[in-house]
C-alpha cells in the first residue's frame, strides 16, 4: 500500500533514531502488516539485523498490525553475509536455512515476525524520455 526509504524509526529511549532502508505498509486480506527490509551487500550485519527486527515490530504497533517481516534484500550473488544472517535467525528461534525462505512467524511483543532473505540479481536499467 504504502512504501518509505529510509524510514526513521524510534526504538524508544535511549538513543537515537534508527533507519529502516525500506519501510513497507502491505494489504493482507482485510487486515494491514508491516515489512522492514535491510538492504544489504557488504559491511557488517548483526546489530543491523536487531535494528530491522525491533523496527519492523514498532512499527507494526504503530500501524496497529498484527503481523510484521524483517526481511533482508541481497544483491549479492554469492549469498555474502547469508551467514550471519542465518545466526541471527537461528538465535531468534526462527531460522532461516537458504536465501528466498522466510520463517514461520514468532510472536515478538504481541507482533507476529517472520524473518526472511530473499536474493536478487543487480542489473543496470535505461530509461528511455
Amino acid at each position: 500500500m504504502d512504501g518509505f526509504f529510509e524510514r526513521e524509526v524510534e526504538l524508544g529511549p535511549p538513543g537515537r533514531n534508527r533507519q529502516t532502508d525500506l519501510f513497507v505498509i502491505a494489504g493482507l486480506h482485510q487486515e494491514l502488516g508491516v515489512i522492514a527490509v535491510e538492504g544489504k551487500d557488504v559491511g557488517g550485519i548483526r546489530y543491523q539485523l536487531l535494528h530491522r527486527a525491533a523496527s519492523a515490530i514498532y512499527e507494526a504497533k504503530r500501524y496497529r498490525c498484527r503481523d510484521a517481516m524483517m526481511r533482508v534484500h541481497s544483491f549479492s550473488p554469492t549469498h555474502r553475509w547469508f551467514e550471519d544472517f542465518a545466526e541471527f535467525s537461528s538465535l531468534m528461534a526462527q531460522p532461516v536455512r537458504a536465501p528466498g525462505s522466510v520463517s514461520t512467524a514468532k510472536w515478538c511483543d504481541g507482533i507476529s515476525l517472520s524473518p526472511a532473505w530473499v536474493a536478487d540479481t543487480a542489473r543496470e536499467t535505461q530509461y528511455s524520455r
